[in-house]
């Protein structure tokens, strides 16, 4: 049995990394392309747990001097997880993460099933409020290569630190683009506004006041942007329309951070010296290189993957960061093929 009592408190004087996950219930309908989880509640929960496990895995491997908070309701969802979920949160909390509960009371944000929990986030700011020092919520499917210079950069800023991405003008990200959510800018505030940097959620960091700003910020943006009759679907969308229109500052941890999609088929443009981040987003991962890093680190092989993020190289090559030969991919796909067939096998089994 996992112990789920709170772990020790944070200490002021060093930050605290905050993952947050929600592990839907049975009745709920969401969808999560990147997942590798269709809409199997179970196996989408282990695919994020395996994330968390990863994350706080590199943070401790890479001997990072901060504390770890997990905010998730996967204390009410222990029967959604089964014993292979279990067995990650143990190892989460072997890794000195501290569990705080945290209800999903921003669903009422979620207008469609994509995405469906992405303002949870605004649950884990409200977690973590009375926090004095130095925060950094981040997204499950990160890992850290370099905690140490995030660290100082976010403490540098007088700002919400947070990663900007770049746009096209009418690329669609989840119903809304750059230029459609300015028109919408342009209505809630009176005059046209365009939408510059997009601020991607993965990363966020304040002390616990200010993010709980950004929250209060949020909500009272949230409620313009419903009686204006678009409602907006992610906390991409509330985070860059706060920006744009000036009720929220934040600063650029671009050259410590990024989102970097991985696989040949991706289109994305990725940040131009992935290697020189000291924190690496990979939502399309999860399927595959955090499933199999997770995998070595429940059977207690952490050798590996300590090698690897000592040396960034390594760590691209592990995380598909860099460019993959084709021998390289035609085996990720086979490991991909032997654990869906490992997972099918199983799920037979089990009726």
């Amino acid at each position: 049995m996992v112990d789920m009592e709170p772990g020790r408190r944070v200490v002021e004087d060093r930050p605290c990394v905050v993952p947050y996950l929600y592990v839907h219930a049975p009745d709920e309908v969401f969808e999560y392309p990147s997942a590798r989880a269709g809409n199997d509640l179970t196996r989408l929960a282990w695919r994020y747990l395996e994330c968390v496990l990863v994350q706080v895995a590199s943070l401790r491997l890479r001997s990072a001097d901060c504390d770890i908070v997990f905010v998730t309701n996967v204390a009410q969802r222990r029967a959604a997880i089964g014993d292979h979920g279990t067995r990650l949160l143990a190892s989460i909390l072997d890794y000195g993460a501290e569990i705080r509960h945290a209800e999903y009371d921003h669903r009422t944000w979620a207008s469609s099933p994509s995405f469906y929990s992405s303002h949870y986030v605004f649950d884990a700011i409200d977690a973590v409020a009375d926090e004095g020092q130095l925060c950094l919520l981040t997204d499950v499917d990160c890992v850290w290569i370099d905690p140490a210079r995030v660290f100082v950069a976010a403490g540098k800023l007088d700002a919400i630190g947070s990663v900007q991405l770049i746009y096209p003008p009418d690329f669609d990200l989840s119903g809304l683009s750059p230029t459609s959510l300015g028109r919408l800018g342009g209505r809630l505030g009176g005059n046209a506004v365009a939408v510059k940097e997009w601020i991607g959620g993965e990363l966020l960091t304040g002390t616990g006041s200010q993010l709980a700003e950004l929250g209060r910020a949020a909500s009272v943006l949230e409620a313009e942007a419903a009686a204006a009759g678009t409602p907006l679907t992610t906390e991409e969308h509330l985070l860059t329309l706060a920006h744009t229109l000036g009720r929220v500052h934040f600063g650029s941890l671009n050259d410590v951070g990024g989102r970097i999609w991985t696989g040949p088929r991706h289109g994305a443009v990725n940040p131009e010296r992935p290697l020189e981040l000291g924190l690496w987003h990979l939502p399309g991962e999860k399927g595959l290189a955090f499933r199999r890093a997770a995998n070595d680190l429940l059977k207690r092989r952490e050798a590996g993957l300590q090698r690897d993020l000592a040396d960034p190289a390594a760590a691209g090559r592990r995380f598909n960061v860099t460019g993959l030969a084709r021998r390289r991919r035609v085996a990720d796909d086979a490991w991909i093929a032997r654990e869906r067939a490992r997972s099918l096998l199983a799920s037979r089994m089990r009726r």
